[in-house]
């Protein structure tokens, strides 16, 4: 991590614990399971993706990854297996840190927070999703979609909507964020229980969480 952004992120209250390489910061993160990582990285590589992957097996807080200029597909990869956001160079200090805690505030969910759709429950004090009485290892994204999905279950929910309450941003008609995590949700929804899809996709509609 370069020092800028070190003190950057000092600067502004963050308790910063550095990392030379992805297995250290894989240890540290089973260790002190921190709130987030930035994963500062000059080049975004299949390597580099992969590893992404394997931290995602033991991590379940938010993940940045700040890149050079790199291919669109190679950004859609490291969102599909695990990052969080991918920031590209150059970006100004406020935009990080805004999203960084864009990231935070999507980790924190009120008190209130327990739903239960068919054999799905989810807990959002603890974050905790039980599908079919196994625990769903989900992200901070991938848990945020599918608790506002859970929000209007039994309702068809619109890409805007979902990008407005999940990314806080307008839906753009491009953008395949909400597409991507659905898919990743839809996956491991599948893994657990092979049945009848609990999250379905209404063609020119949105999505639908329960029947």
């Amino acid at each position: 991590m370069e020092s800028a952004l070190l003190h950057c992120l000092e600067a502004a209250g963050f308790v910063v614990r550095l990392c030379h390489d992805w297995n250290e910061c894989q240890q540290l993160c089973v260790e002190l399971m921190p709130n987030l990582v930035v994963a500062d990285m000059k080049s975004l590589g299949y390597d580099s993706v992969r590893r992404i992957h394997l931290l995602r097996q033991d991590y379940a807080g938010g993940m940045l990854c700040l890149v050079d200029p790199v291919a669109e597909a190679l950004q859609i990869m490291a969102l599909e297996l695990g990052a969080d956001d991918v920031v590209t160079r150059p970006v100004g200090n406020e935009m990080l840190l805004a999203r960084l805690h864009a990231l935070l505030r999507r980790q924190t969910t009120s008190a209130g927070d327990r739903i239960v759709v068919d054999d799905l429950s989810i807990d959002g004090v603890r974050r905790l999703v039980l599908y079919a009485g196994r625990e769903l290892q989900l992200t901070t994204r991938e848990f945020d979609l599918l608790l506002a999905l859970a929000r209007h279950c039994r309702e068809v929910v619109s890409r805007d909507q979902l990008s407005r309450e999940v990314f806080n941003q307008e839906y753009n008609g491009i953008d395949r964020n909400v597409d991507i995590y659905v898919s990743r949700l839809r996956s491991k929804l599948r893994a657990v229980a092979a049945r009848p899809a609990l999250l379905k996709t209404v063609r020119g509609g949105g999505y639908l969480l329960g029947g």
